[in-house]
């Protein structure tokens, strides 16, 4: 609450489950919902499973309360797409307006070069598919030559396990 308790409007722009906010008003521009409602999952995990019912329904009621808090100091919930939203509404429970990311609608003019261009953040668990993207390109330069290029392009965190994805990856290019 102190990080919010000084500013009459608090935007909180982010990937994750918005801080607590007691702004006088308070918005969530969210880029996607990585994180979920701590009820949806703690259900799936062992030692969840191993509990008593009437313990799991004691902290699945205070979660959703907590939840139900921590919502109530936002006025509204926007995504930047529709993909976005529709996650929003099924790990948060919450309706998410759509607003795009402002974009420059003018395409310059500029000679056409042959490459593919992917972006999305290198992790290790692998959720784009990058092994998949240079393999298949690999495919594709067998069948037309060497006249295309690929350009993976993203963010890597430094964290030990998404740095050693990364490096498995350059290592997959000079196959």
């Amino acid at each position: 609450y102190a990080l919010t308790k000084p500013y009459g409007l608090f935007i909180y722009s982010g990937h994750g489950v918005p801080p607590f906010s007691c702004a006088g008003q308070a918005l969530i521009y969210c880029h996607f919902p990585f994180e979920t409602r701590v009820g949806l999952t703690n259900q799936f995990g062992e030692r969840w499973q191993k509990r008593r019912a009437l313990d799991r329904w004691i902290r699945l009621a205070a979660s959703e309360r907590i939840w139900e808090r921590r919502m109530r100091g936002y006025a509204a919930v926007f995504a930047n797409s529709h993909f976005t939203s529709g996650w929003i509404e099924r790990l948060w429970g919450r309706p998410a307006e759509v607003i795009y990311p402002p974009v420059a609608v003018k395409v310059p003019c500029v000679e056409k070069r042959n490459v593919i261009v992917s972006i999305g953040r290198f992790i290790s668990t692998d959720r784009k598919n990058h092994s998949q993207q240079l393999k298949a390109f690999s495919e594709f330069l067998s069948r037309v030559g060497d006249s295309w290029s690929l350009c993976l392009i993203g963010f890597c965190a430094d964290f030990p396990q998404d740095r050693a994805y990364l490096e498995k990856l350059r290592r997959l290019t000079e196959d």
